[in-house]
Order: structure tokens, then C-alpha cells, then sequence
């Protein structure tokens, strides 16, 4: 049992583009940088005006759906990080991301889903397994654990 903090990153529905000299040219391109940009800033807002828990028992999971978990992958790995000082309190207290159903990187995406669609229409399950564990597993999780125990 605990708090929820739902967060709905620019470009999502319902997202309002202020006018005037502060509205959507000045933001740039909606992106992941800019999407982990805004998810930093409203936790570091939340900080500052004591609206995050200060239990020392606190655990966090951050949890990201479809391009949400792209945006998530971002800003972890641009503001969880050991020379992120502005979120060092909840980078202590994260014990979970966890993200679900997404591409990391937008490189090769079309070749992967070309890739993707051609072995799944086939009969051959063994190249489908391959392809599938290649798209969610790194070989390094792979090698390190073994093919066969990862694709029970």
C-alpha cells in the first residue's frame, strides 16, 4: 500500500501547449530527452516544495508503458545516475524500473519489425524464440544465464 504519482509526459492525450513565448516551439521536439527532462523537473518541483515522502523506508518503482518506458529508459539513464546530484534521494530509494513493451533505441526499428514480421509468419519456432529473445534480452543476460534456462 502506498502513493501513486501518475505522469503524463508531453504529447500524450490531454497535454495543453501553453501560448505565447513559453508554448511548443520553445520545447523543441517531443522526444524522450524532452519527455525525461519534464519527468526530472517535476520530481525535482515535487522535492522542493516537500510533496515527496522523506520516509527513510521509502521504495520506489517506476513503472513505464509503450513509449513511456522509452521515456522512463531515458531518464534513468540521464538523472539516476551517480553524477545526477539533483535526484540522489530517489535514486537511493528506487528499487524497481520496470518497462514494459518498448523499443530503447529508434535505430533499426523498421528493420527490426520488417525482421520481426518475416519470422513470426514462418513455421520454424526456433527462429521465432531467437527473435523474440533478441528484442528483450541483451546477449550479455543471455551468455550469462544460459539459452535454455532463459527460454523455458
Amino acid at each position: 500500500v502506498g502513493d501513486a504519482l501518475l505522469v503524463g509526459t508531453p504529447g500524450l492525450p490531454h497535454t495543453v501547449w501553453p501560448a505565447g513565448r513559453f508554448g511548443a516551439r520553445k520545447l523543441g521536439n517531443v522526444n524522450n530527452s524532452l519527455q525525461a527532462t519534464c519527468v526530472e523537473q517535476l520530481l525535482v518541483h515535487l522535492k522542493n516544495r516537500d510533496r515527496l515522502p522523506r520516509d527513510k523506508d521509502l521504495r520506489i518503482i517506476f513503472l513505464g508503458f509503450g513509449n513511456g518506458a522509452c521515456c522512463l529508459a531515458k531518464f534513468a539513464s540521464r538523472h539516476l545516475t551517480e553524477r545526477a546530484q539533483a535526484l540522489a534521494d530517489v535514486k537511493s530509494s528506487t528499487v524497481a524500473m520496470i518497462l514494459v513493451n518498448a523499443y530503447f533505441s529508434a535505430n533499426g526499428l523498421k528493420k527490426k519489425a520488417k525482421t520481426l514480421h518475416r519470422v513470426l509468419a514462418s513455421a520454424v519456432k526456433a527462429e521465432r524464440v531467437m527473435a523474440i529473445e533478441s528484442m528483450h534480452l541483451s546477449p550479455e543476460f543471455i551468455n550469462e544465464h544460459g539459452r535454455e534456462k532463459v527460454c523455458k
